[in-house]
């Protein structure tokens, strides 16, 4: 049995490591917002149930308007999705049969959808001893006959944010040999000072394609809402590709409601950053080395250089599961990514770290 490609799989990580599931388990490694689903999401939630019974718009007007109007672009430059899979999979397909370079680690979506369509998948490593951080004359050289750039910034499963400076020299880059750099801003919202290439995705001529999701920051994975940002040209080839009614009408009605929820983000950002901070020497004393974040999780691995497997087994003994990497390129499962939650379930995580080292 192969490992579970993505957190949130209890069912699947314990039968992998041949345990049974705990009755209470504390799952860290999922990474939505820690702080639950905005309360007044949720309250608005029994008002939208008399939608069901009606077919949404499948142009979807209205919440063009409006994320338009909350990103600050034209409205030819949106394309509402279901979730940021279905984005990311409608993108690829008009990649078909060509090459893309994956800047990796990286979420393992962006190469299943490439490779579903015959895509020709290249891998681009960047290193913990580089801080994560593009390569930017490797970079270049990798560039020869690709079509497609995919980049997660800030990174999963690292944490890491790719500098302003860098980024730019990436797209400049790419522009210039008619590349498309496609950048998956899942996380970026979670920055205290969230930098964003939206602006760059909206150009008219421009060949930058930025997909959002709003499950991580609002903590609604089952609702399913996310949106692209890109030139118009490049937005009417994704409609061509995208089925009618794409997306339900409680997905619609929440994605027109978030924009109104900014407050909620900057409580969100302030909180993870203070609480990263907090938690970054506990692990460090705990026996981790732990690469730097601008998000909300850490990507860790043993100072010792010993194997992280015993370290999964154990913690799953204790009621933790926490997130392999065995399913990222270049991390070979020599790395843990651990969410940041509420203080005292990050307490309870620490604890029981210090505990089951010594045993591992």
């Amino acid at each position: 049995m192969d490992w579970p490609e993505h957190g949130a799989m209890p069912d699947a990580f314990m039968k992998k490591i041949n345990q049974p599931v705990p009755e209470n388990m504390t799952d860290f490694s999922v990474n939505t917002n820690p702080l639950g689903a905005p309360a007044a999401l949720l309250a608005e939630l029994p008002g939208w149930a008399a939608d069901v019974e009606h077919y949404p718009d499948y142009r979807y007007k209205e919440l063009i308007k409006d994320l338009a109007a909350w990103n600050n672009v034209e409205e030819s430059c949106i394309h509402p999705g279901n979730g940021a899979s279905e984005l990311i999979y409608i993108t690829a397909s008009l990649f078909s049969e060509k090459k893309a370079l994956i800047i990796e680690p990286a979420f393992s979506e962006y190469r299943k959808a490439l490779e579903a369509y015959r895509c020709e998948v290249q891998s681009f490593l960047t290193t913990e001893e580089d801080s994560w951080e593009v390569d930017l004359s490797a970079f270049y050289q990798a560039l020869d006959e690709v079509e497609s750039v995919w980049i997660c910034n800030p990174n999963n499963p690292t944490g890491t944010a790719q500098s302003r400076q860098t980024m730019t020299a990436m797209i400049n880059a790419c522009e210039k040999r008619g590349i498309y750099v496609i950048i998956d801003e899942a996380f970026f919202d979670f920055q205290a000072d969230p930098v964003t290439y939206g602006t760059e995705a909206a150009r008219l001529n421009g060949h930058v394609i930025v997909i959002r999701s709003l499950t991580k920051m609002y903590a609604i994975p089952g609702i399913r809402a996310g949106y692209a940002l890109a030139p118009p040209s490049f937005i009417e080839k994704m409609q061509e590709r995208t089925p009618s009614w794409n997306i339900g009408s409680t997905a619609e009605k929440a994605m027109r409601f978030a924009a109104s929820l900014e407050p909620f983000r900057q409580k969100t950002a302030q909180f993870i950053q203070t609480e990263r901070s907090r938690l970054l020497p506990l692990l460090k004393e705990a026996g981790f080395t732990v690469s730097p974040s601008n998000v909300n999780y850490y990507l860790i691995r043993r100072s010792d250089e010993g194997p992280m497997l015993p370290v999964l087994k154990k913690a799953a003994e204790y009621g933790f599961m926490l997130r392999h990497t065995y399913s990222f390129q270049g991390l070979e499962g020599n790395y843990i990514r651990i969410a940041v939650k509420q203080k005292t379930d990050n307490d309870r995580l620490v604890h029981m770290l210090r505990e089951v080292m010594p045993l591992c």
